[in-house]
């Protein structure tokens, strides 16, 4: 009992560490947009949906045009004004294609863009420095261990490293700095589920850091402050391992201690979604997703002790959408 309640102390302790940093900070309200994804139907097909979200308005209308083509599992990114998107699930045929979104002028749509080297789904993209990146992923035989980096002054894809290894259904989250990009979770090369790893964009170094405390793929997850956050995935829950499953607990990375700590648990268990964070309003947000079944809710933790259900829900259920937040005063909200 005492022990029990020595480790509660310590959780809430380092989860005022965790805030303590934003505890003065004042801002608008960034904008997350949803994209894409998969939803129910007879064999559980993709949509075209594009939704807004902010926390001050909750979801909300932002005028933004659906995708051109129906995808799940595509990579998308935030950029100078911009929103990109890329590549996608389809059963045969390798999808490469990308867009481009201009939200000073959404009337004019998505745009094509130069197309990937590589078809991509079940791949994350991520902005640093000026660039766009394409990590890892499947085509429709393969899996592929590199990535690509686009630069959008040129309108050219090249290639860009290689992993130190087989990894399949991470995580990915760039430095406050722009200088690392840290994959988190999924599978590698013996199986486990737990790798932390980093690339340093600039040298193109990679560096293993601690495993986190559970097993994860298909994971949320996001930097906040001095800590990396991993949210829900595919794990294994019960007694003694138990089966595979969505999950709904949670945990931080603390780069100044070096270690993995515990984070709330969710309400739901969750797989398949996405993980807004706000650093700056002390919110952590997960839309959507999958257990068992496709879900729409939307829950998010405000930095005090526990998660809460938003009273809003996306539009239908959906899981393997892409999604990104864009800085506050790009999206006009409409609460």
């Amino acid at each position: 009992m005492v022990d029990e309640i020595y480790n509660q102390a310590i959780m809430v302790n380092w989860l005022q560490i965790l805030f303590l940093g934003f505890l003065l900070k004042i801002s608008s309200a960034e904008v997350t947009v949803i994209i894409g994804g998969e939803v129910d139907g007879l064999l559980e097909i993709p949509t075209t949906v594009v939704e807004t979200y902010s926390p001050d308005c909750g979801l909300f209308e932002a005028g933004l045009p659906p995708i051109p083509v129906a995808r799940k599992l595509l990579g998308a990114t935030y950029l100078d004004g911009f929103i990109y998107i890329c590549g996608g699930y389809n059963l045969i045929l390798s999808v490469k294609e990308c867009y481009k979104l201009n939200l000073s002028n959404k009337t004019q749509g998505w745009v094509p863009i130069a197309p990937l080297i590589k078809g991509r789904f079940n791949f994350k993209m991520v902005s640093a420095n000026g660039l766009i990146y394409a990590v890892g992923g499947e085509g429709p035989f393969s899996e592929h261990d590199d990535i690509e980096v686009y630069d959008p002054a040129t309108d050219i894809w090249s290639d860009f490293v290689t992993f130190t290894g087989f990894r399949l259904s991470f995580c990915a989250a760039v430095s406050e700095t722009e200088e690392e990009l840290y994959l988190v979770g999924g599978v590698d090369g013996n199986g486990l589920k737990r790798r932390l790893e980093s690339l340093n964009l600039q040298t193109k170094e990679w560096r293993r850091l601690p495993d986190m405390l559970e097993n994860r793929t298909s994971c949320g997850c996001g930097i906040f402050g001095n800590s990396l956050i991993a949210v829900g995935g595919w794990g294994h829950a019960g007694p003694n391992g138990g089966v595979i499953s969505a999950v709904k607990t949670a945990e931080f990375f603390d780069f100044q201690e070096g270690k993995w700590l515990e984070f709330p648990s969710m309400h739901a268990r969750r797989t398949e979604f996405f993980l807004g964070v706000y650093p700056d309003r002390q919110l952590v947000t997960a839309f959507g997703g999958y257990q068992g079944a496709h879900i729409n809710t939307i829950e998010e933790f405000d930095g005090e002790s526990d998660w809460d259900f938003l009273a809003q829900d996306l539009k239908e259920p959906k899981s393997e959408m892409a999604g990104v937040t864009v800085p506050d005063g790009i999206i006009l909200e409409n609460c």
